[in-house]
C-alpha cells in the first residue's frame, strides 16, 4: 500500500511530480559509434559477411559497455579517383566516462583489428564525451 510518508520519502508531492526531477543520477555520458562498412575495398561483401561483422562488433560494444544500438544507414568515400557508395551500419553504445577510459585500448585494439581484417583504409569510429565540446569523429587504421 503507498502510504503518504512513502510519496513523501520518495521525493512526491502534489506540487512537484517525480518526473520533474527526472533524469535523476549521472547516466551514461559517453558516447561510441562503430560504422561497420559492408565493402572490402571497394567491393561488396556478401550478406552473411556483413551480418558477421555487424554481429561481431555489436556482441564486442555489448560486452564491453552493456548494451548497443543498430541504426541502418548508407555513406560514401574516395578512394584512386572515384567515390565508393556502400551501405553501413552504425552500431552505438553509452557508457560512463571512467568505464569508457578503463576500456579504451580494448576498444582501440577491435578497431585496429576489424580495419585490418575486413581490408578497410580505415574505420569511422564516433566519440562524444564530457571531456569534448561535441561528438567528434575518427579514422582508425
Amino acid at each position: 500500500m503507498v502510504t503518504r510518508h512513502r510519496l513523501a520519502r520518495s521525493g512526491w508531492s502534489k506540487k512537484k511530480s517525480r518526473l520533474e526531477k527526472f533524469p535523476m543520477g549521472k547516466g551514461f555520458d559517453t558516447r561510441i559509434v562503430v560504422y561497420v562498412p559492408s565493402t572490402k575495398y571497394d567491393k561488396k561483401v556478401s550478406k552473411k559477411e556483413f551480418q558477421k561483422r555487424i554481429s561481431d562488433t555489436t556482441k564486442f560494444l555489448g560486452d564491453e559497455f552493456g548494451g548497443v544500438t543498430v541504426v541502418s544507414g548508407s555513406g560514401s568515400w574516395h578512394t584512386d579517383g572515384k567515390v565508393i557508395h556502400e551501405k553501413v551500419m552504425k552500431i552505438e553504445s553509452f557508457s560512463p566516462f571512467k568505464k569508457y577510459k578503463a576500456e579504451e585500448s580494448k576498444v582501440r585494439d577491435f578497431l585496429k583489428g576489424k580495419a585490418k581484417e575486413w581490408k578497410q583504409e580505415a574505420l569511422s569510429f564516433e566519440y562524444e564525451s564530457p571531456s569534448t565540446e561535441h561528438s567528434s569523429l575518427y579514422f582508425v587504421s
